[in-house]
């Protein structure tokens, strides 16, 4: 497969480049429009297409106040941690290349040695703006950037090779005793530099970093799943608490301490994936309600009509919780 091929089988928000210097909107990638070939005005794009508010921010906040200033057409890359895996092989770079634009890279700061690495190691990225930029030192780069060399636009570390190796390999879902094996390296070096790369990029490579964008999603089903499980084993624990007698019969303290346990475990881990705030409100909201309906079928623990509308609130409440909380949970955050 070449490398158009790759990133079309990718997703067709990534494989798209298209202008955004007017109203038109042609297509550079992967299908050049006719138009792009006898336009006057210089191209500026974005990549990836489905970075919206970033292409909004490269619009309004830097191109409108520098577009006078800019004398070749730039792609501005969102070299953020949302899109590590693109940037730990070079078709990304191979594919922008071919738009025969200026490759700008716009990098969060756990992504800079990444971004210093491959503008390190390869011409074809014309500059970097680094995540400390405010606008106006950001355009002002962009503007002496066409003038003054190259190097002296790099700053801060750099990935070495190994480093960049052990990252790409972790990414792709290998472990280091197969990339040691594989590079014939000691496991020791491997490790030595997955360290280095992890203190260079101020955090851990866990496991939300390395799995690919399909599996993001039963990432966060798990955690629902966990919930659940939290969930029951409070239920069951609260419910054999009065049974308990004070935790004066062994068997109900048993289920109690047991059920907590299970609960308040489960409920850590559902904090990987799932923010603290919606996790303790589903967790505490549901077994309210769920405890008191065991309570009205097993103790005769009725409600009146104001506790048909409390509980009411209590559902309506997770139901509110729940719904934008997982949009915002569709691609948790790696760090």
């Amino acid at each position: 497969m070449d490398k158009e091929g790759t990133m079309k089988s990718l997703n067709n928000n990534f494989a798209r480049v298209t202008c955004m210097s007017c109203p038109s909107h042609c297509e550079v990638k992967p299908n050049a429009s006719l138009r792009v070939s006898f336009c006057q005005e210089y191209c500026f794009c974005t990549w990836p297409e489905a970075s919206r508010y970033f292409s909004l921010g490269i619009m309004e906040g830097l191109l409108k106040q520098q577009y006078h200033y800019l004398y070749l057409g730039c792609v501005f890359v969102d070299f953020s941690i949302s899109y590590l895996r693109f940037f730990t092989d070079k078709k990304w770079l191979d594919y922008l290349y071919e738009t025969k634009l200026k490759i700008v890279l716009v990098c969060d700061r756990h992504l800079r040695p990444l971004a210093n690495y491959w503008y390190k190691h390869h011409k074809d990225i014309f500059l970097i703006i680094y995540q400390q930029d405010n606008l106006k030192s950001a355009g002002d780069k962009l503007k002496k950037r066409f003038i003054y060399q190259r190097d002296a636009f790099f700053h801060g570390l750099s990935l070495s090779t190994l480093e960049f190796d052990v990252l790409g390999a972790l990414i792709a879902g290998e472990d280091c005793n197969h990339l040691a094996r594989g590079r014939h390296l000691d496991i020791r070096a491997v490790y030595a530099a997955k360290r280095r790369a992890e203190k260079k990029m101020g955090a851990d490579i866990n496991t939300p970093c390395i799995i690919s964008p399909t599996q993001i999603g039963r990432y966060i089903m798990k955690g629902w799943l966990f919930l659940v499980i939290a969930i029951v084993g409070e239920v069951i624990a609260t419910s054999a608490l009065k049974s308990s007698e004070g935790f004066t019969k062994l068997a109900p303290s048993a289920v109690v301490i047991i059920g907590y346990g299970i609960a308040f475990y489960f409920l850590s881990l559902v904090l990987k994936s799932i923010p603290v705030g919606v996790a303790y409100a589903v967790w505490s909201g549901l077994g309210v309600v769920i405890i008191t309906a065991i309570a009205w079928l097993l103790h005769g623990q009725k409600l009146d009509a104001w506790g048909f509308v409390g509980m009411g609130l209590i559902i309506a409440a997770f139901l509110l919780a729940r719904s934008p909380s997982w949009k915002s949970l569709r691609r948790p955050t790696p760090w």
